[in-house]
């Protein structure tokens, strides 16, 4: 997943929005989503035609789903980690909002991949 500041708060409360419509879409900041869910995967069909991985495909899903007949409860933007710019903005806005995102497993850091480039984030905590 690529956007690493989502909570589990925020994915219960995209299950709670499907119990009243037939489908939810999390927004990215950049134009396109980082979260589809419907209730019934049949829905789906009428994405066929909106193009990926462009500036404009988070509004024309939301048209297509709407176009469709597909009720339609939107989720927070979000900014999803295309790159590394990506990845120290999500960073830092994690830790500024208290929540540093850090991975047991590797010591209070997290990873970064893409196009086979490698790199370590550092989090550190707010000091009081």
């Amino acid at each position: 997943m690529d956007t690493p500041q989502l909570t589990p708060a925020v994915l219960a409360d995209a299950v709670r929005r499907l119990a009243d419509a037939d489908a939810v879409l999390g927004r990215a900041a950049d134009g396109g989503w980082w979260a589809l869910g419907l209730r019934d995967p049949r829905r789906a069909a009428v994405l066929r035609t909106v193009p990926m991985s462009t500036a404009d495909t988070g509004r024309l899903t939301w048209a297509a789903l709407t176009v469709g007949g597909v009720r339609v409860a939107p989720l927070p933007v979000l900014r999803d980690v295309d790159g590394w710019a990506d990845a120290l903005a999500v960073a830092a806005a994690t830790q500024a909002a208290g929540s540093p995102g850090r991975s047991p497993r590797s010591g209070g850091s997290c990873w970064w991949q893409a196009g086979g480039e490698r790199r370590r984030l550092r989090h550190r905590a707010a000091r009081p």
